[in-house]
């Protein structure tokens, strides 16, 4: 049998590869290479590719490989590398593709497409991990500037405004989880939902919601004018072991009007009063149970400002006009809080503040904290005055440490027998406490008196003492006689200038700290106020015979003065029922009850300063009620004294003076007629301003005609009874 020959030509047509080594034609086993291997048995050189994958942090990341209209793909978990099963023929286009991306990441091929020449090991896949945005909104009332807190995986404050809706600075990553809580938040509660987040996609349904705790309003007035005060600033806070924790600060608007959500007035709460313009001022208020709270201030004026080089010795006096100095400050001793020197001139203002005259106006409410004790003292004043230094810049400005200034303080117009020494306070703004520091000579300058000593820095100061005391008792009750809890009651000095307060307890009662053998008024108010009565201590603890009586819309009335004239006095007519005549309360009938309604003078100050008050519980008769004020014995004028009337009426307060200096001693003009009251049938109450001198007798029709021709009651219409004094 004969075999074909097989030739080297013949073997490049096989088509079958197989593993085996072919030597090369016309060579030998000894003298020829070894053969390189063909991947292709069928002649066609093959490639295949490989590579790394990076940051694969979990599975269902499948990446497939297409040539020639044929796929291969492949689903990797946790791998680090990778490599097709195909053997790609030379010359051979891949296009590569990553067909499903793991959960959480995002997988990029370093390639996407490729013409094999060789073998590939260098394909990378690299994977990064998705970040996913958490977002939300707020609703509610919210505070102007709170924070969400951000804690677990990431530790995080997220700074809130309002309601304005949040995301969160920093992305997460697949499978973080947080927790979320609303950090502090005073005056107001919020919460936030879902308390847990585990990310997993985008969060955009944070919820927070917040709801205010409780509300403060009121109206802001000029102690002295009663004019509204605009652009006051108004701070609410509390205090703890901790410092003090702001509710939020607001301004009054043109018509003196302030409100302020989320104030804590669950506890004791501080109420901030700062301008300009008027002496700072701090009232501390108690919880009374009432979430909206209207609270209306009186604030006093600043007297006098002038300004000095800052280099140059700050001597003040009360007034341009003044020939004793308040207050000598030697000079350049004066700094910023942060112990720089002052910037330009120096702005400094001064108000004297007499509270003989002014009794309310002192800040604060004449009491001190016993350093020993910690209880709160009620103490009495002898005079006060308020100092504010600024430069260029309006730095508040104070004395370097270890420096001193003099004072004088001048003693209080209403004082008998002031003692030779006494402690001074200053005003804590944060307490609204007076805090002793050093004590001061009763002293006689150009025949007057002035309390003498040194302070270390500025703020009001005060020539106080505490002073003994008794417990009054007693109760605040409705006009249908029920009791009224939460209600301040207030003491007022009438031998001693000073003041104390106490709150009722759920019964209406309470327990009031009053000075000892002493002369003085006791009220309630909250919103209305009640009578006033006048009290007489011992030194022994004393009950109110009857209890106090609160109206919501009464009208109070109150007249000071000051040392001359020596006795001023109260006047108030009005209409009488089923007659047209009319009454008159004033010293000789203090009393006047209409329909179970007592219009009441609570007292009748014959020797100087009041006050007096007068208190209209409640309209129960429309008509036209006249308030005028008698000059009835002493030197001086009405205008002179000076006289100031005070109506407080449905939450606003009208302040009255007189408009002229005239001879009040005159008959011709004994009687300031101050101003009317006006009630319809529907008792709404309009106040017109007479502010006009007239007769005794003249009262009653001057600045409008007769009252429709109504006469006085005959009681009403005598003569008016002789005073002993």
């Amino acid at each position: 049998m004969k075999y074909p020959q097989i030739t080297c030509a013949s073997l490049k047509g096989i088509a079958l590869l197989t593993a085996l080594s072919l030597t090369a034609c016309g060579g030998s086993d000894s003298d020829s290479p070894e053969p390189e291997p063909n991947p292709n048995p069928g002649g066609t050189t093959t490639y295949n590719v490989s590579g790394t994958i990076d940051n694969l942090k979990r599975g269902d990341l499948t990446v497939s490989g297409t040539a020639s209209g044929s796929t291969e793909s492949h689903t990797f978990t946790n791998e680090t590398s990778f490599s097709f099963d195909a053997d790609y023929p030379a010359g051979t286009e891949v296009t590569f593709e990553i067909t499903q991306q793991p959960t959480g990441q995002e997988c990029a091929l370093s390639q996407t497409s490729l013409t094999l020449n060789s073998d590939v090991t260098d394909l990378a896949i690299t994977c990064d991990d998705i970040e996913y945005s958490v977002s939300g909104t707020v609703t509610g009332d919210a505070p102007a500037d709170f924070s969400l807190i951000v804690s677990g995986d990431r530790d995080i404050t997220v700074p809130l405004s309002g309601t304005d809706p949040f995301t969160i600075a920093e992305d997460f990553i697949y499978e973080q989880s947080v927790a979320l809580a609303i950090g502090d938040t005073p005056g107001y509660e919020c919460e936030v939902t879902p308390a847990e987040v585990t990310v997993t996609a985008e969060v955009s349904d944070i919820a927070v919601s917040c709801t205010s705790i409780g509300s403060v309003s009121g109206l802001v007035t000029n102690f002295i004018s009663g004019e509204v005060a605009s652009d006051v600033t108004i701070t609410t806070y509390s205090l703890s072991d901790t410092g003090e924790t702001e509710f939020g600060s607001v301004t009054t608007d043109e018509n003196g009007l302030y409100e302020m959500i989320g104030v804590d007035t669950t506890d004791t709460f501080y109420l901030r009063v700062s301008s300009t313009e008027y002496v700072v001022d701090v009232e501390r208020h108690i919880a009374n149970g009432e979430t909206e709270r209207v609270l209306n201030l009186n604030i006093l004026p600043i007297d006098y400002s002038t300004t000095f080089a800052a280099t140059d010795a700050i001597n003040i006096g009360e007034s341009a006009e003044a020939t004793v100095n308040i207050v000598e400050i030697p000079a350049s001793t004066l700094e910023t809080a942060d112990g720089s020197a002052p910037t330009g001139d120096i702005t400094a203002t001064i108000t004297v503040i007499d509270p003989s005259l002014y009794v309310e106006a002192m800040p604060g409410l004449y009491t001190t904290s016993n350093s020993e004790t910690g209880d709160i003292e009620p103490i009495e004043s002898f005079g006060a005055f308020s100092l504010t230094l600024t430069d260029a810049d309006g730095n508040d400005l104070d004395l370097v440490d270890g420096t001193t200034a003099t004072v004088r303080i001048p003693l209080a117009s209403g004082v008998a027998n002031p003692p030779a020494t006494i402690p001074l306070y200053y005003f804590d703004e944060s307490t609204a406490l007076w805090v002793e520091e050093g004590e001061a000579t009763l002293t006689v300058i150009d025949g007057a008196s002035f309390y003498v000593g040194t302070v270390s820095h500025f703020t009001t100061w005060n020539a106080d003492q505490v002073y003994n005391t008794v417990e009054l008792l007693g109760c605040v009750v409705d006009t249908e006689g029920l009791p009224v809890a939460n209600v301040q009651v207030l003491s007022e000095g009438t031998s001693y200038i000073g003041r104390s307060s106490a709150y009722t307890d759920a019964e209406g009662d309470f327990v009031l700290p009053v000075r000892r053998d002493s002369s003085l008024l006791v009220f309630a108010r909250a919103g209305g106020q009640t009578n006033t009565v006048v009290i007489n201590t011992s030194d022994v603890d004393s009950q109110l015979e009857n209890c106090l009586v609160i109206g919501e819309s009464s009208a109070i009335v109150k007249l000071t003065w000051g040392a001359n004239p020596r006795d001023l006095d109260t006047h108030l007519t009005g209409p009488q029922e089923g007659t047209d005549t009319r009454f008159r309360v004033y010293y000789g009938n203090q009393d006047e009850t209409i329909e179970n309604v007592t219009i009441n003078l609570d007292v009748d100050d014959t020797s100087s300063y009041g006050p007096e008050v007068l208190t209209i519980p409640s309209f129960v008769l429309p008509g036209r009620y006249r308030y005028g004020v008698h000059h009835y014995s002493g030197s001086g004028t009405i205008f002179s004294s000076p006289t100031r009337v005070e109506l407080r009426l449905n939450d606003r307060t009208y302040v009255f003076n007189p408009a002229e200096d005239v001879d009040s001693a005159s008959t011709s003009y004994r009687m300031w007629v101050v101003f009317d009251l006006i009630v319809d049938d529907e008792f709404n109450v309009e106040v017109m301003e007479i502010n006009q001198h007239t007769t005794y007798s003249g009262a009653e029709t001057l600045g409008v005609e007769a009252f429709g021709g109504g006469k006085f009651s005959a009681e009403a219409a005598q003569p008016l009874p002789e005073k002993q004094y």
